[in-house]
């Protein structure tokens, strides 16, 4: 983001200007406890109305999820902050402006006038618009990485990448070729994460800059568990059981359903089912 010029700061001479709204969410213990969310939606018209959306080229998360049990190793990872590495042509990042306070309460308190430079999450064109980015950029490996790049395409879930293989030498190439794509790009992929112990260990200790060993208690060793997408998937004593979490209510876009029954689990078993159609 950029400070606006105190000269700009008038829309007057300089074409369409939009503020965009924005609020501070809490969640402890993360790495970033303090997110801040910006509402793009706010207004009628609002800038998300006026905004092309673009076509969703993700995968459905359902097929995603019955291609992971294909392979006998999986393993996950996320693009690290995907969006903002994206830029904005800066005739359009006066439609992203926002206002922030600085040392709020005190006297000497400051309003500053800013406007993101990268795509901003929550504007309805972004994921259109890192999909595309995303895509381009692996269609330059094809030639050289078809297999990871195949993978990849039909695999990744707005920034989160799935991948697997029957061997571990596959996945291991398939990690190593993801990395490189994504390095091409200026991003990194983070968090890898595989249900296979030896190369979790691994991965593990590249990350904690220790040696590799399965056994040492300073590495996080995997607990056969592994999550994807939002669900679970137990791969332990020979079982393939994938665990979802059910919610306490659900909008049916009919009004709240405040209880679990067996009338609303149906109604989530059927909406599922469609998607998977």
């Amino acid at each position: 983001m950029e400070i606006v010029p105190p000269e700009e700061r008038d829309s007057l001479g300089y074409g369409e200007v939009h503020y965009l709204t924005h609020r501070g969410v809490v969640k402890p213990g993360k790495n970033t406890p303090l997110r801040v969310v910006f509402n793009a939606s706010l207004g009628k018209p609002s800038l998300n109305d006026c905004l092309h959306t673009g076509k969703n080229r993700v995968p459905l998360m359902t097929d995603i999820l019955m291609r992971l049990r294909l392979h006998r190793i999986i393993i996950t990872g996320d693009y690290c902050k995907a969006f903002l590495h994206i830029k904005i042509a800066p005739q359009d990042r006066n439609h992203l402006r926002f206002l922030w306070g600085e040392n709020l309460g005190a006297d000497d308190w400051l309003l500053q006038f800013l406007r993101w430079c990268v795509v901003v999450f929550g504007v309805t064109c972004s994921p259109s618009e890192l999909e595309m980015v995303l895509t381009y950029h692996m269609q330059q490996f094809s030639p050289r990485f078809s297999r990871t790049v195949a993978m990849m395409l039909r695999n990744t879930f707005v920034d989160d990448v799935i991948g697997g293989g029957e061997k571990w030498e596959e996945v291991e190439q398939f990690l190593r070729e993801a990395n490189i794509i994504a390095k091409d790009a200026k991003m990194t992929i983070q968090r890898w994460t595989t249900n296979d112990p030896h190369l979790q260990a691994k991965l593990d200790a590249e990350v904690a800059g220790v040696p590799s060993d399965p056994k040492s208690d300073v590495l996080k060793l995997y607990d056969s568990s592994l999550k994807v997408l939002g669900s679970v998937l137990n791969r332990a004593n020979g079982e393939d059981v994938f665990t979802f979490q059910m919610i306490s209510s659900y909008n049916s876009g009919h009004g709240w359903m405040n209880y679990n029954t067996s009338r609303l689990f149906v109604y989530l078993a059927t909406t599922l089912a469609g998607e998977c159609v």
